[in-house]
């Protein structure tokens, strides 16, 4: 099987799963971070969408636009683009929104870049909190300062990248 039709059988594969998926994703801290395939397969990526079955080709979360098959890195527009073409790819709508509230029809994630085309996902609760897993390898948290206070998109920083939107996703 070349790259081509690997990139149609993956699609095809999650587009379906994500049809069965529970939707919104609900936030589950044990589950993720007790299945050792899940923490090492999956990043935030993978976990902003809801996708908890441990895939281990970095090629499928790891770029944003790789259900078109782009491999590489993307910055600025392009990055912001090649996401909500997955996003499409994998059966969702999807909606830039400016609101912090709680989505009533879908969820919300928040999507940071750096300048050398890292990306990095954090994903809204039903309970309003905003929760993260840090890349391959790290355990799911909630989003909080030192002192245990809930953190926004906006106010959550992340080293050497910078917070560029907000999107609501919905079936």
């Amino acid at each position: 099987m070349n790259d081509f039709d690997e990139l149609v059988w993956a699609r095809k594969v999650l587009k379906n799963l994500m049809k069965k998926m529970e939707f919104p994703p609900k936030f589950d801290i044990d589950r993720w971070n007790s299945d050792l395939a899940k923490v090492e397969h999956l990043n935030c990526y993978a976990y902003a969408m809801g996708f908890d079955l441990p895939i281990p080709d970095q090629r499928i979360w790891g770029y944003l636009g790789w259900t078109d098959g782009h491999y590489n890195a993307s910055v600025g527009k392009v990055a912001v683009n090649r996401f909500i073409k997955d996003v499409r790819a994998m059966g969702r709508k999807i909606y830039v929104t400016r609101s912090e509230s709680v989505s009533r029809k879908g969820y919300k994630v928040a999507l940071y870049l750096d300048e050398n085309g890292g990306f990095h996902f954090i994903r809204q609760e039903s309970e309003g909190f905003w929760t993260e897993k840090s890349g391959y390898r790290g355990k799911v948290q909630i989003i909080t300062d030192d002192e245990g206070n809930y953190l926004k998109p906006s106010q959550f920083n992340i080293k050497d990248m910078k917070f560029v939107s907000m999107f609501e996703i919905t079936r």
